[in-house]
């Protein structure tokens, strides 16, 4: 995904407004569990944590400057997210499909 419009219907942006110009530093997966460290434009770093995961998707998200996080109507079962890149040229993107998800300032 190279674009601001995330793929799929979208449902909405969810999330804490800080993610919004954040950075995604790292990517940690364990099990059906995944954690995403976003820094904000402030310098906060926030955790959104995916419990569940069915699947994810990738192409070097660490780095990748944040419009937003979106939820969109996926296939199958399990919620869609998609960590919408704001650098239109950039060819990073970043999805997961997970049952839930949860954000926590760090």
């Amino acid at each position: 995904m190279n674009s601001r419009t995330p793929t799929g219907e979208l449902i909405g942006y969810v999330g804490v407004q800080q993610l919004h110009d954040g950075v995604i530093v790292k990517i940690d997966n364990s099990d059906d569990r995944m954690q995403v460290s976003v820094r904000s434009e402030n310098g906060a770093i926030y955790a959104v944590s995916f419990f569940g995961v069915r699947s994810s998707s990738l192409n070097k998200p660490e780095g990748m400057t944040l419009y937003g996080l979106a939820e969109t109507k996926g296939e199958g079962g399990g919620r869609h997210f998609v960590f919408v890149n704001w650098d239109e040229e950039d060819d990073a993107y970043f999805e997961v499909c997970a049952d839930d998800y949860a954000i926590a300032a760090c």
